[in-house]
């Protein structure tokens, strides 16, 4: 019986050696091939360029031996450029049909190896194949050998064949650790994850070190493929999540040196993908902590993985990787909706609400390192926005629907406008933003019925996402590169005064909604009033002189000196107003607020007088707000 264990068990080795041996010997034939097809060409005499044309040589004339050096120079050059043409496309078919033919060969066998080792793994499973350390051994086994092979080959300039045979030895390693512990249970969580932190960084450093997007990309295949070929139809989310988080933690550090698109789709799209399989299969309400957190833990790499490469050397995005984010926000967006929308909306709106604020987070951390990434900063921008104006419907549920509707449909007319230079729907998403916040100043007063619940209640969310959509059509003319004009820059800036107005009009009417509600008597309510307005003035001044918030232009600049001087002349007035009791001098909360009030002044006159410089019109503004 030992004997016959033995002897299957080399029997098995030398199945799974005998693929890649035979891939080896072929494509090292194919090689030799190719290199002494390139030999006869380049023994091969070229072609006279004036055989076929014979009256160049009869044309002496001894005359003139060496009179004009520049006549025997232009028949060489005429004569030379029609040598080449012909090896030179034969050479680029030939290039062609070998990448054909060993680039998708090499993919189709290692895939076709890794999905027989785990259809073998599964037979011998349900067969009572061996026991199940030696399962695993044998496919751990076959795994180093490859990556064995694969390094002699390399050595001995068969890149081909190296690449092909060492990505498939990190693929067997894989589906060893993972059936290991996910199939047979021979190992740990924690070790398992350990033993797939170790694969993946030795197969992303190995592939780095040789600049192989080969062995990456067919490493990070097989090692999405284990889990669909090996799976027993068991609900173990934990090790499944640990083991992708290894598998993308890898995605991750690859990223900080190599700029693979490859590697990080197929990383994101294998993430969800299984993410996919375990929701649909198994999630039920009781693990929806768990559904959370690990969302939360791949939605942020995904975030990272596209542009980490780029923050780090300050090279800007390229289309693929802010699809990358793109998708992956849309990915994040839908879970959250399965999980929390149908019980818990106000825990999705606030979800939404954090993950916009991540994205509008990296913006400016975009920004800051690389703002000639207008791209990447638009996608980021508007996601964000998109993120924070869909947690205010889904917060207030009695929100009005024309006014949402009209302003994601200006957002949505403003976008199409731009990206595809219509004047007609540039127009109209104008129109249909006016129409929107028109819609708000229809349905004053804000809160006509009795009961009132200050900040969090549906009229103020209406009127807060009417103003977050004009931002969003502000962020869209500001980053778009279809709208770096003057018309561009001069949209961004109306639609930026009018979200800051909306919102600060919008938290005008609520406080004083709030007054009227919860603050009995005249001078009390008048002084608390004030103190809200002196605020809200300050905030304002901030957000239309302080850059890069602000957009530049003379527009914006001139909204805020007004607001500026404007709210100085109201502070000064409501200063009389608002002590309606005795007060320490000085110590007091209304000096306070003046007092920040004068700082927002002074930073506003800092930016004027740093933005302004070489223009005449503004050279005395920054003094008189001084």
């Amino acid at each position: 019986m030992a004997i016959e264990f033995v002897g299957l068990v080399i029997l098995i080795l030398a199945a799974l050696v005998s693929g890649p041996i035979a891939l080896v010997l072929v494509l090292t034939l194919f090689g030799r091939i190719q290199k002494l097809e390139h030999a006869i060409q380049q023994q091969t005499p070229r072609p006279q360029p004036a055989q076929g044309s014979e009256p160049v040589p009869s044309k002496p004339q001894p005359t003139g031996p060496a009179s004009s050096p520049f006549g025997p120079t232009r028949p060489a050059a005429q004569a030379a450029p029609p040598v080449s043409v012909r090896p030179k496309l034969r050479l680029a078919q030939a290039g062609l049909e070998q990448k054909i033919g060993t680039t998708a060969a090499l993919i189709a066998g290692v895939m076709t190896v890794i999905v027989g080792v785990g259809f073998f793994l599964k037979y011998i499973y349900e067969n009572a194949w061996f026991g199940p350390i030696a399962r695993v051994c044998i496919i751990a086994v076959g795994g180093l050998t490859a990556m064995v092979i694969g390094e002699i080959t390399r050595r001995r300039d068969y890149e081909i064949v190296a690449k092909g045979t060492t990505a498939m030895g990190f693929a067997l390693l894989y589906a060893a650790v993972f059936s290991a512990s996910r199939v047979y249970m021979l190992i740990e969580t924690n070790t398992a994850f350990v033993l797939a932190m170790a694969i993946t960084a030795g197969a992303m450093g190995y592939a780095v070190l040789l600049n192989e997007v080969v062995i990456a990309l067919l490493s990070m295949l097989g090692g999405y493929l284990s889990p669909f070929v090996i799976s027993t139809g068991q609900n173990l989310a934990m090790p499944l999540f640990s083991y992708l988080l290894a598998l993308a933690v890898g995605a991750m550090g690859c990223a900080l040196f190599r700029r693979w698109r490859a590697v990080n789709w197929v990383t994101m799209v294998g993430t969800y993908v299984l993410f996919t399989g375990w929701f649909e299969k198994f999630y039920t309400p009781a693990q929806m902590a768990i559904a959370l957190s690990w969302l939360g833990v791949f939605g942020g790499l995904f975030l990272l993985v596209p542009v980490v490469y780029g923050l780090m050397r300050r090279a800007a995005a390229r289309a693929e990787e802010v699809g990358l984010v793109a998708a992956n926000s849309v990915a994040v967006f839908y879970y959250l909706w399965r999980i929390l929308y149908a019980e818990h909306s106000q825990a999705q709106a606030l979800a939404a609400a954090l993950v916009g604020g991540v994205h509008l987070a990296l913006a400016a951390a975009v920004q800051l390192r690389c703002r000639e990434d207008r791209r990447l900063i638009a996608a980021l921008g508007v996601l964000g926005t998109a993120f924070l104006t869909a947690a205010i419907p889904l917060y207030f549920v009695a929100l009005n629907p024309t006014l949402l509707s009209w302003t994601v449909e200006a957002a949505a007319l403003t976008y199409i406008g731009i990206r595809y230079r219509s004047r007609w729907t540039k127009a109209m998403g104008c129109l249909v933003s006016a129409v929107a916040a028109a819609g708000l100043f229809y349905h004053l007063p804000l809160h006509p019925d009795p009961e009132f619940r200050f900040l969090f209640n549906p009229p103020f969310g209406t009127w807060l996402f009417v103003a977050a959509g004009a931002l969003v059509c502000h962020f869209l003319w500001r980053m778009m590169a279809e709208a770096q004009d003057n018309e561009g820059r001069l949209a961004s800036q109306v639609y930026y005064i009018a979200a800051v107005l909306l919102a600060a009009l919008g938290c005008a009417l609520e406080w004083a909604a709030y007054c009227d509600f919860y603050i009995e008597g005249f001078h009390e309510w008048h002084s608390a009033f004030l103190q809200g307005m002196m605020v809200l003035l300050t905030g304002v001044v901030l957000v239309l002189l302080a850059r890069p918030p602000a957009p530049k232009g003379e527009l914006v600049r001139a909204m805020g000196v007004f607001a500026a001087v404007g709210g100085a002349a109201f502070v000064v007035l409501a200063m009389k107003d608002v002590h309606i009791r005795a007060f320490v001098m000085f110590f007091n909360g209304p000096f306070g607020i003046a007092a920040l009030y004068v700082a927002a002044m002074m930073i506003g006159t800092y930016r004027v007088r740093k933005d302004a410089q070489g223009n005449p019109r503004w050279k005395r503004v920054p003094a008189v707000m001084g």
